[in-house]
């Protein structure tokens, strides 16, 4: 018998074909119930941590290779937040920007999961995969429309305050 690693990798899950399922095996009553905690011989905590921070870096930068609307998003993060350093807004400011700007990029992440869980389960063309993506986008849409309140809010007073100046 083969062992599986635990999680596979991107390019894995894309290149390999799909397995078959095996049946599940007989329950043996008289075996003892699996310890609960960290598994033993998968090597210790901080390996199996790192493991994760991988594969969690392999998805982010899977993302960014394919889905073009999480580098737009990220290219309007940065210049707002190069503006908010040139405006120099306040603590709160700060926080209240950096929240949308991560639960921006946080649904367009989600929004790459849905779309990819979606075309794994229904490969044709069904009505309600697309209901499925086109939810998905729209939260990334309502969360930028957001962002963008939040970054109006922040910043039209400061421009209008900087161009009466520079009117004067």
């Amino acid at each position: 018998m083969s062992v599986t690693p635990p999680r596979a990798t991107i390019r894995e899950v894309t290149a390999a074909p799909r397995p078959e399922r095996r049946p599940a095996r007989a329950v043996n009553a008289s075996r003892r119930p699996a310890p609960v905690g960290p598994v033993t011989g998968a090597g210790s905590v901080w390996q199996q941590e790192r493991a994760s921070f991988g594969y969690a870096f392999q998805g982010v930068r899977h993302a960014w290779q394919t889905q073009r609307h999480l580098r737009l998003h990220v290219a309007l993060g940065l210049l707002a937040a190069a503006l908010a350093m040139l405006l120099a807004i306040s603590p709160g400011e700060w926080a209240a920007l950096l929240t949308v700007m991560t639960v921006v990029i946080a649904l367009e992440l989600l929004n790459t999961v849905v779309e990819a869980a979606v075309d794994l389960a229904s490969p044709r063309f069904h009505p309600k995969a697309k209901v499925a993506k086109d939810v998905a986008a729209g939260a990334v849409l309502v969360s930028a429309a957001g962002a963008a309140l939040v970054g109006a809010v922040i910043f039209v007073p400061r421009l209008l305050a900087l161009v009466g100046l520079l009117l004067r």
